[in-house]
């Protein structure tokens, strides 16, 4: 069996700086039509026997912002445009039947940690559909990412050529390095590439700093002061496996019907005829049992 997990945000936000178009109303059109295409692919390609959309429900509500209060604090209001587009989107993925996956105390990536734990633990595939880097952590024999970004499946073997890392390892690099998108610090002043470098030649925080003797005195001083932010550093990276943290069960990606009112009045009042279809070829599938 094979479950589709698409980062709903990030694919909208991917979708959004392609190629402009407006319909009469002078409403911008292109994510919402470029996502569908995408999914389209996606859906034609893989055929997957589940689909689910994961998205996030709010910034100030999450654990990671209980934890670090300027976690993602210095991120800038969302554009209103990609918030029009990404509403409705919505409304069409979720009258094609297709269910959404969220929880206020939780991010996108955590339900797909969930959910791809899950997989893991029963025996399935997963395919996550995100051009995020801080998935990787969730590849495992089972769990494979797709990026629009890259055009390329990204697995173990994947992660091995290029970076030189196993998905735990992952982890332990997004520690060292932080992520100034999320506002994670990490250790003050080691950036990606000696972040990378330490880790690919060390293997482990452990090994770090067991070899503290090694380093030039910068560098050394650089991790000691650090050390003591990496427990926080850990909680804030790692995404989240439990999935009865969210009471997951597949019985909750089962999908409804579509609503072809809603999804015929949405095209027009877009005035996106090319998407119907699109629509259409989406709205034919149907799950298979177990």
């Amino acid at each position: 069996m094979l479950i589709l997990g698409i980062d709903f945000n990030n694919m909208v936000f991917g979708s959004f700086y392609g190629s402009p178009l407006q319909n009469s109303m002078g409403q911008n059109v292109n994510a919402i039509r470029g996502f569908f295409l995408k999914f389209q692919t996606l859906f034609m390609n893989l055929k997957p026997d589940y689909v689910l959309f994961a998205n996030d429900l709010s910034r100030a509500g999450t654990f990671r912002r209980k934890l670090f209060p300027d976690y993602k604090a210095q991120r800038k209001p969302t554009n209103e445009d990609i918030i029009f587009q990404m509403q409705k989107t919505e409304i069409l993925v979720r009258a094609l039947g297709f269910k959404f996956l969220n929880n206020p105390l939780y991010e996108a990536d955590d339900i797909l940690g969930m959910v791809s734990k899950w997989c893991l633990d029963n025996g399935h595939e997963m395919v996550i559909i995100s051009s995020d880097r801080d998935l990787y952590q969730l590849i495992n024999p089972n769990v494979q990412i797709y990026s629009f970004l890259k055009h390329e499946m990204i697995n173990e073997e994947y992660l091995e050529e290029h970076y030189h890392l196993t998905p735990s390892q992952w982890i332990e690099l997004k520690m060292i390095q932080g992520d100034p998108s999320d506002n994670i610090p990490g250790i003050k002043g080691i950036g990606k590439v000696t972040a990378l470098k330490l880790m690919q030649e060390f293997g482990s925080i452990e090994n770090i700093y067991q070899n503290l003797v090694n380093f030039s005195n910068g560098l050394r001083t650089k991790l000691i002061n650090g050390k003591g932010s990496l427990p926080l550093m850990q909680e804030l990276v790692t995404i989240l496996t439990d999935y009865s943290k969210i009471n997951f069960d597949i019985s909750s990606l089962l999908r409804s019907e579509p609503d072809e009112k809603i999804l015929k009045e949405s095209l027009c009042i877009l005035q996106l005829p090319s998407l119907i279809p699109v629509i259409n070829d989406l709205s034919k599938f149907y799950e298979r049992s177990l």
